[in-house]
């Protein structure tokens, strides 16, 4: 099922930290620690039965995003400065990892 919800703009902030703003107004935050740890790709996670195996510790403190591409028209591939190309992020998973901080705008 597609999302209900684009990304209208994508800023990388000074930081590495993305700020998206969403088709709907809402303004969302992303720590790029947190989104490089949220990668799904297989090698951050088991194919067969989706746990994690990336380890969060192991990701570098000052990660920031190289290059941030579209990948159609449902997500974002991200290039992380520690190397790791593999990263899709769907607009879906995007916006579910932005619900906790939806009250924020």
């Amino acid at each position: 099922m597609a999302s209900a919800f684009r990304a209208t703009a994508i800023h990388v902030e000074k930081n590495g930290d993305l700020l998206v703003t969403w088709s709907d107004g809402l303004k969302a935050t992303y720590r790029a620690l947190d989104l490089r740890d949220a990668c799904r790709c297989a090698g951050c996670r088991d194919e067969r039965t989706g746990e994690k195996i990336l380890d969060r510790k192991a990701i570098r403190t000052d990660i920031y995003p190289d290059v941030i591409e579209p990948v159609g028209n449902y997500a974002i591939a991200i290039a992380w400065n520690d190397g790791h190309r593999e990263g899709i992020y769907s607009w879906e998973y995007l916006r579910e990892l932005a619900a906790p901080r939806s009250g924020q705008g």
